[in-house]
């Protein structure tokens, strides 16, 4: 009798140490799912040019989390945090060492303040953005008189003259609107001469004609877009003498800039 409770005790006893062992083992795989779905991922690309790109992904998935960084020679030539995947902080572009470009970004797009330095690490210029449309542009470098008469940007809209913040020149002007590139718009090359007179719509499609200069003083080629943005025609002009411009950077008046951004 006593030998029968027994055993019926030490059964029920390692059935119950078994459900307990059970239950503690559900436990740790429920702490370890809950740790993997926290956990980072680091992947670095390394280049034959000493080119490294790190990333943190969430979950060892694809999905930038984390401090993203491109790195050449053992330097941070750029970083720029993630989060679920998509931009969202302080993103910074270096020159020799120190911060060149620093810009902020909320759910992918520029939003607050993008400050943008000279060779000799001075502030040169700084943007407002507002969910990733331009409203304001502040010089903080004297500005060519001829130039201050072109720049009619304010609050959005008006034409926004990009200067090179170390040369001073004038590099494109764009055709604003509510933030965003609608209009004209006018690229210039290194010597100052027209590159290129084409459109956009809402920041980035492009409409109308964008004319193509390979040299001074005329228009080699023109791309015709329909308002979809979709191309509809090459134009290759034999007979330039309609297509001249005869117009330098140096040159520009707001009557010029006026006719061409027409």
């Amino acid at each position: 009798m006593k030998t029968e409770f027994l055993s019926e005790t030490l059964v029920k006893s390692s059935l119950a140490g078994r459900e307990r062992r059970r239950e503690g083992l559900v436990f740790i795989i429920l702490l370890l799912i809950l740790a993997c779905s926290d956990r980072k991922a680091i992947r670095v690309y390394i280049a034959k040019n000493s080119y490294v790109v790190k990333e943190v992904l969430k979950n060892d998935t694809n999905v930038l989390d984390g401090l993203y960084q491109k790195i050449i020679d053992d330097k941070v030539v750029y970083e720029a945090t993630y989060s679920k995947g998509v931009l969202n902080g302080i993103s910074k572009v270096f020159f020799n060492d120190f911060v060149y470009i620093k810009e902020e970004y909320q759910n992918g797009k520029l939003n607050g303040t993008s400050s943008y330095f000279d060779y000799n690490q001075q502030l040169a210029k700084e943007c407002i953005y507002r969910q990733g449309k331009l409203y304001e542009v502040q010089y903080n470098f004297e500005i060519d008189e001829k130039i201050k008469d072109i720049i009619t940007f304010k609050n959005g809209s008006g034409l926004y003259v990009n200067l090179d913040l170390n040369t001073k020149n004038i590099q494109s002007i764009f055709t604003y609107k509510n933030g965003e590139k609608n209009g004209k718009f006018i690229l210039f090359n290194k010597e100052g001469n027209i590159k290129l007179i084409g459109a956009l719509k809402n920041d980035s499609t492009p409409i109308n004609t964008w004319s193509y200069s390979s040299s001074f003083y005329k228009i080699d080629s023109a791309i015709v877009f329909d308002h979809s943005g979709k191309q509809i025609n090459r134009i290759e002009f034999k007979d330039l003498s309609d297509e001249k411009f005869g117009i330098n950077a140096s040159s520009l008046t707001i009557e010029n800039i006026k006719k061409l951004t027409q």
